[in-house]
């Protein structure tokens, strides 16, 4: 006895389970937030940042440590974890990244984006902040044969 199933195709029918296609996409946007905030809770993901940050050499380092997400994918996952055990590995070896404070620009760089000026001080901080960079970029450029994500 199939009545009535000739009349309408359902999603099974196609290939797709039936409750996926029912599901507005609204629902699956707050179903995939939901499981990420269920992941973070797993991970203790808050907690892990927190105590990144502690440790980051500056106050603009501690934020941008707050500030990450986990990773979308799992190359992304991949790539990030390949970058950490170079720079350990190069730590291990006796070559640490340079890393020391150095001063918040972004209010500075938005004021200058607007046509704005800043001041000696800022502008000396803005000069930390590029010799940090400079030291960073020949850092990862002498490394980049055993160290290649640097």
């Amino acid at each position: 006895m199939i009545s009535g199933s000739h009349e309408r195709k359902t999603a099974s029918h196609c290939g797709v389970p039936e409750r996926a296609q029912a599901v507005p996409a609204t629902s699956r946007r707050v179903d995939s937030e939901a499981q990420e905030q269920r992941t973070r809770a797993a991970l203790e993901w808050d907690l892990l940042l927190e105590r990144f940050a502690e440790r980051c050499a500056s106050r603009a380092s501690a934020e941008y440590a707050r500030a990450l997400t986990p990773a979308p994918t799992r190359e992304s996952a991949g790539v990030r974890l390949a970058r950490t055990r170079q720079a350990l590995t190069l730590a291990d070896l006796g070559h640490e990244l340079p890393a020391r404070e150095f001063p918040e620009i972004t209010e500075l760089l938005e004021r200058v984006r607007a046509h704005g000026v800043g001041s000696g001080s800022e502008l000396a901080g803005l000069t930390r902040v590029l010799e940090l960079a400079k030291e960073l970029r020949a850092f990862a450029k002498s490394h980049a044969e055993s160290a290649p994500e640097l």
